[in-house]
């Protein structure tokens, strides 16, 4: 999320626009989210980040750290004025010139609101009349902004999926995305059951990546093995290694441990996962070159573990599971192999 403020402020500064905005065309489909809750400020904002063709911009109405929804009113306790959202997402729109959508991302509800389905369903019906917006991604639980942290914003308050669901229903002309305690497929695939545009998964994937996505494509797209793009987590992770180098040669400053997040857990809960981890975490602390880093890390796995396919690993869970179903924890395999 950037705060619309800091586009405005900003926005003579090259350099600094293209820290905020900038990214590589292999982003695409990328989205922007913003923060704010003028929507003047918010319109200026969009306008300034059009010129880095973003495929949409999202509207934060969900976020429940203090830090937002305490000050300037922003963040989950925008839901409490549905009609300024409206106007904040009208108008961004009017100065996208209408070529790119605005969608929000949201909670079922601030505080206690969420006793009831009425407060969620009121919130999209005003902001989808008012301001257009016909996708909304939707984390199924409440912001509790008295008394939680934002951490335990992610796990106290109930889900509640069944108002998402019903959101769909009622609204046939809109595109929900459930956010929110989804941490596998088969959970994915049981929600998108229930006439649902989309599942967001954030920390799921980040901390377990290759066992969550590598399935992706059979699972919910239902392509074929034959078509599917087969490759082992050592040509993702030294293809990631030349896009990283690309990234770092253009910008010395950033990060290396942000640079590498995506991958760090490539090997989670496979043999010798923790020393490959580790031995990212050494290189990046020694300021080696992320091609070396990566390669060093994955030198540490067995070869029959990093260069499995997509489709070899689905066999193997298939056998292994109890169930019969694909989508078994790594971890379980890998007890039975030692």
């Amino acid at each position: 999320m950037i705060v619309d403020n800091t586009l405005i402020y900003n926005a003579d500064k090259p350099d600094l626009m293209q820290k905020f905005l900038g990214y590589h065309d292999e982003q695409h489909p990328i989205v922007l989210q913003l923060g704010g809750y003028d929507p003047s400020k918010l319109a200026h904002a969009a306008s300034i980040a059009s010129e880095f063709k973003y495929d949409a911009i999202n509207l934060n109405c969900g976020c429940p750290s203090p830090r937002v929804a305490g000050k300037g009113c922003f963040g989950a306790s925008l839901m409490f004025d549905a009609l300024n959202v409206a106007e904040c997402c009208r108008r961004m729109s009017e100065a996208l010139g209408g070529s790119v959508p605005v969608t929000v991302k949201c909670r079922i509800g601030v505080d206690r609101a969420d006793d009831t389905f009425d407060f969620v369903r009121d919130f999209v019906q005003t902001v989808r009349d008012e301001g257009g917006v016909h996708q909304f991604s939707i984390h199924a639980r409440a912001a509790w902004l008295d008394g939680l942290s934002p951490a335990q914003n992610r796990n106290i308050p109930p889900l509640k999926y069944e108002y998402v669901y019903r959101l769909a229903e009622e609204f046939q002309d809109c595109r929900f995305i459930l956010n929110g305690g989804i941490t596998s497929l088969e959970a994915a695939k049981t929600a998108l059951e229930n006439n649902i545009s989309g599942v967001m998964l954030g920390r799921a994937v980040r901390d377990n990546t290759w066992e969550v996505l590598n399935l992706v494509d059979s699972e919910i797209y239902n392509e074929s093995n034959d078509t599917c793009d087969q490759k082992s987590r050592e040509t993702i992770v030294m293809e990631y290694a030349e896009y990283a180098h690309q990234v770092m040669q253009e910008d010395s400053r950033l990060s290396g441990h942000h640079l590498l997040r995506p991958v760090v857990e490539m090997f989670h809960g496979a043999p010798r996962g923790k020393v490959y981890r580790k031995r990212i975490d050494e290189g990046v602390k020694a300021k080696d070159p992320i091609r070396e880093i990566l390669r060093r890390a994955l030198d540490e796995v067995p070869e029959d573990v990093r260069l499995l396919l997509p489709s070899e690993f689905r066999e193997r869970m298939l056998q292994r599971s109890p169930s019969g179903s694909a989508l078994e924890s790594e971890q379980n395999i890998a007890a039975v192999r030692q």
